[in-house]
């Protein structure tokens, strides 16, 4: 077999730098879809992962040497190659795509070599380490080096404060306005749009097992985008401890019928549309009222997994750290107490919700499980006038 020539130097360098992970969101900031490859090494064809609409993200847990394509439609792809954890912006020209050359496509000893960035990173650091004090395990790991390039610390040297507060504010009225709008849109299937409850104790004795053993090996900076006006990267330091497949197939066999008895549909009329988890809020999170996307997010569940306080707070295990707020169907506004292995379920596209004081505590993991009706959402929308609640058809 006949080696390209320096091949065995260049597989060499691959196997090096693939040896880290990488976890990577790909920006769309264009205004036209984008196609997502992947490019395996050696002659093998690239995989498809899907597109990119304009305004939009998508997270790939990858490791630093990978290589990706964009390209617009048919047009010629551009193959960007992973040298970090962070951001790939990009956007379409004609037929091309055309790269920032920042973020992910550097590596991250050159993003942090400057004095303000330097600055920031030990900054961080030591709020960190003051937010875990007297949990050493947690320092090591949250507070470590590795992390350093992740958008909670990056975004505060790429955006100054009057700009965050400028730019995320507008957002925050453009996201205002979609909450007031798209609500009296669409059916309603409860009563009062929310409902309180444990969830089923083996899934929490698993879910709490998972989080317990796994969080500080295998948790990644979820990285949101830093403008997101219902959860700011720079303003939350969230992270995120993907499921396993098993887990989350027990998640989706064990919430469906809970999910479709309360709305009254038949298990096999909802479709599963996503399952979001364990995301960890760490202190100072802030996580805005708001209705989720319209197009998957219907009928919908908040497992709480685990609460962790901290510092001055160890002692007060059952204190209310951070309650959900969230407006029923008649608009009525009601505070959720926190509890560990309560399960919240509630029409997500329809009901407003958050948690919008400052998260006081050391870790709030949660998961989010979605699923909509078929028929979603033509079959659903509801003309002016004429009333939300929707009506099942008799048995």
């Amino acid at each position: 077999m006949a080696f390209r020539p320096g091949f065995l130097l260049l597989a060499l360098r691959a196997i090096l730098a693939v040896s880290e992970p990488c976890s990577v969101l790909f920006v769309n900031q264009g205004k036209h879809p984008i196609t997502l490859e992947y490019v395996p090494p050696g002659d093998e064809p690239n995989r498809y992962i899907g597109q990119v609409v304009p305004g939009q993200q998508h997270s790939e847990d990858s490791h630093c040497g990978h290589q990706f394509a964009l390209r617009v439609e048919k047009g010629p792809p551009t193959t960007v190659l992973i040298k970090s954890a962070g951001k790939v912006l990009f956007k379409a020209q004609t037929v091309k795509v055309v790269v920032e050359p920042a973020g992910a496509l550097i590596g991250s000893e050159m993003r942090l070599d400057t004095p303000g960035m330097r600055a920031q990173v030990e900054a961080t650091r030591k709020e960190c380490q003051i937010q875990f004090q007297g949990h050493q395990q947690d320092v090591d790991y949250f507070c470590s080096k590795d992390f350093d390039h992740r958008f909670y610390v990056e975004a505060r040297v790429e955006h100054t404060d009057a700009e965050f507060k400028k730019k995320h504010g507008s957002a925050m009225k453009e996201r205002e306005r979609g909450d007031r709008h798209q609500p009296p849109k669409f059916s309603t299937f409860t009563d009062v749009g929310f409902k309180v409850g444990s969830m089923p104790q083996d899934l929490h004795t698993e879910l709490l097992r998972f989080h317990s053993t796994e969080r500080l090996t295998k948790a990644k900076p979820e990285n949101m985008l830093v403008f997101c006006p219902n959860l700011s990267g720079r303003e939350s330091d969230t992270w995120l401890l993907a499921l396993p497949q098993d887990l989350r197939n027990k998640i989706e066999t064990s919430m469906r019928p809970i999910l479709a008895k309360w709305s009254g549909f038949e298990p096999d009329d909802l479709q599963l549309t996503a399952i979001y988890g364990v995301r960890l809020y760490h202190n100072g999170s802030v996580l805005y009222d708001h209705v989720d996307r319209v197009d998957t997010h219907v009928i919908s569940a908040i497992l709480e997994v685990q609460h962790m306080v901290g510092g001055a707070e160890a002692d007060a295990a059952d204190k209310e750290l951070w309650p959900l707020h969230i407006l029923d169907h008649d608009g009525g506004q009601h505070r959720v107490r926190n509890q560990v292995g309560q399960m919240i379920l509630y029409e997500s596209a329809t009901c407003a919700h958050g948690r919008p004081q400052p998260f006081i505590g050391r870790e709030f993991a949660n998961v989010f499980v979605h699923f909509a009706p078929r028929g979603w959402p033509d079959k659903f929308r509801v003309q002016p006038g004429q009333p939300r609640g929707f009506r099942h058809p008799e048995l």
